[in-house]
């Protein structure tokens, strides 16, 4: 029962890296259009003062073009990396699960949610932590 619950948060926790990943590489794609179009903007209303578009260039984008490529490239593999550990994760989760439930290990219908146990722990911990700091302020 509490390694399916692990393996459900390890499942999610690693979800949501990947999807964090793929949108850092849709973030590097946005910079790359946003550097395409200052760069075109730049040649058509620019080209009698190449020092303002360069600052704005600096200012917005932040990076040049070979650094973008290079965030894009980094990112891709992140997201490949993150993106194959989740599948997986995923995997091993519904073998166990379906080990678990062959064998009746799955929890009763009856049993709090992850969720509900979570909120207990915490509740618990914050309330331990706050008694020997009242205990101290009133000693």
């Amino acid at each position: 029962m509490s390694l399916i619950v692990a393996l459900m948060l390890c499942l999610t926790a690693l979800r949501l890296r990947a999807l964090t990943t793929a949108w850092e590489l849709e973030t590097t794609e946005q910079h790359a259009i946003l550097l395409q179009a200052l760069l075109l903007n730049d040649a058509r209303k620019y080209a009698k003062s190449m020092v303002e578009a360069s600052f704005f260039e600096k200012i917005l984008v932040k990076h040049s073009k070979n650094q973008l490529e290079d965030d894009a490239d980094f990112g891709i593999a992140a997201y490949t990396h993150d993106f194959t550990e989740y599948t997986v994760a995923d995997q091993q989760l519904k073998q166990l699960e379906n080990a678990a439930d062959k064998h009746n290990l799955l929890p009763l219908s009856d049993d709090p949610t992850p969720e509900i146990r979570l909120k207990t722990c915490l509740e618990t911990v914050l309330a331990d932590m706050d008694s020997p700091i009242s205990q101290m302020a009133s000693a």
